[in-house]
């Protein structure tokens, strides 16, 4: 089984640990704005910087365009940056010196972080001086040359809940209260967002999209001084878990991959179907709503109503390879007389109650035959079992005794209060459609 993110967790040597300056240190900052050279104040970059007593992540990006696009024209478009480390105080002057980065990597990271724990960090030219406004806001001058440029930063949060853990050399996660920085050069990552929404990013310079959840790699931990153990434990119960080394556990090995009954036909879906799966996607869309917003949850996010064909390009990219490493299922559904036409998906998935042995999500487009979203599910009922699939107790969230919970609301009341989540994490693919992690359940088996 792959190691989880906890296991060999150890904390850094060092008696001589740089130390961040007070008013910095566990804290999580946004930048409001950057003057350069006195001109006007610019606020299209996001910017988050989180920072423990003994180490820090700055991650910055523009809104929009692809971040794993890791092109270095695609990341000066979105002017995406990221980088972790240390910070000192000498003489009234700040210093972040990087032990990792995006742009320039770091080749020398190990020399870095042992010179950091001497506590005779490595030179930098990143410096500023500090202006306080009120507690809560301060304005970074630039250093030796003030005019050069001006940031203004506002206090997000400040707690001495924290902890800041490094993996190897190239891998920093700092925590401070709910708001997380990571960054990391292998599988070049560097995100913030929240512990609160269970490890949900919402600033991405690269390696994930906004909205997905966050996945490190497990194993090796390193707290540094001053860490909250605590609250690692709390961060590495709910963060995703990239599965690397050895071969990947499959959730079936040999699955089957066409079923046809009456009309339907049903086959993996791939990348070549793209263009009549968004087709059916987006059929009965509105501005407001979508018919498929419930299938998956009581009211789901999915499909935004501004939904891309590049983004169910990315979507259907992570399917495909889910399937090809037998680690869920996902099926187009065609129209068996005119295989060209999408009429529908349906989804075979690890479960994600300890009740079941897998669960199954399926939908019909809004302008076909309402009949055949009964045909599907009944088809699918009889088949998700042996000799076809390896499954006893198969769960259609949402679907399963409608009749007997109407007077509870919906079948969704009985999904989400009747059954508990597993406590085992399947491995599945990242938005990346690359990736390989260990998901941490929420209330269904999609990775977001």
């Amino acid at each position: 089984e792959p190691k989880e993110m906890e296991e060999g967790v150890s904390r850094v040597e060092g008696e001589s640990w740089v130390a961040a300056p007070e008013a910095l240190a566990n804290a999580a900052w946004e930048r409001r704005w950057i003057s350069r050279e006195g001109g006007a104040k610019e606020s299209s970059v996001a910017v988050r910087y989180v920072s423990t007593a003994f180490g820090f992540v700055d991650v910055r990006a523009m809104a929009g365009g692809d971040p794993f696009d890791l092109s270095p024209a695609a990341l000066a478009a979105r002017q995406a940056e990221g980088f972790g480390g240390v910070t000192s105080l000498e003489e009234g002057v700040v210093r972040w010196h990087a032990c990792v980065s995006l742009s320039p990597r770091i080749e020398d990271g190990a020399r870095r972080w042992a010179a950091a724990g001497a506590g005779r960090p490595a030179a930098t030219e990143d410096a500023g001086t500090m202006e306080w406004i009120d507690s809560g806001r301060w304005h970074e001058h630039a250093w030796p040359d003030p005019g050069a440029y001006t940031e203004e930063w506002v206090l997000l949060e400040r707690s001495t809940a924290s902890f800041a853990a490094k993996r190897g050399d190239d891998e920093l996660l700092a925590v401070v209260g709910d708001h997380f920085a990571y960054a990391r050069d292998e599988l070049p990552c560097y995100v913030a967002g929240r512990v609160s929404t269970r490890m949900t990013i919402e600033l991405a310079a690269c390696g994930a999209a906004p909205g997905s959840r966050l996945a490190v790699r497990p194993g090796g931990w390193r707290l540094l001084p001053g860490s909250d153990e605590e609250l690692f434990a709390r961060v590495a119960s709910l963060v995703d878990v990239v599965a690397v080394g050895g071969d990947v556990p499959r959730f079936v090995a040999a699955p089957p991959r066409e079923l046809r009954v009456g009309r339907l036909l049903l086959q993996p879906l791939e990348t070549r179907h793209l263009e009549a799966d968004y087709e059916a996607v987006m059929d009965g869309m509105t501005p407001d709503d979508s018919p498929l917003r419930r299938v998956f949850a009581r009211a789901d996010a999915w499909p935004e109503h501004d939904l891309t064909l590049e983004v169910d390009r990315h979507d259907l990219a992570r399917h495909q390879a889910e399937f090809q490493l037998g680690l869920a299922f996902a099926f187009t559904v065609l129209d068996a007389a005119d295989p060209a036409l999408v009429l529908g998906c349906c989804y075979v998935n690890p479960p994600t109650r300890a009740t079941f042995d897998a669960e199954c999500f399926l939908w019909i487009r809004a302008s076909a035959d309402r009949a055949l979203d009964a045909a599907l599910e009944a088809a699918l009922r009889r088949w998700l079992a042996p000799p076809a699939w390896p499954f006893a107790n198969v769960a259609f969230p949402g679907r399963d005794d409608r009749e007997a919970h109407a007077a509870a609301g919906d079948p969704w009341t009985h999904w989400e209060s009747d059954f508990p989540l597993t406590l085992k994490r399947w491995p599945r693919i990242a938005a990346d459609a690359a990736t390989v992690v260990l998901h941490a359940h929420t209330s269904t088996g999609l990775i977001p």
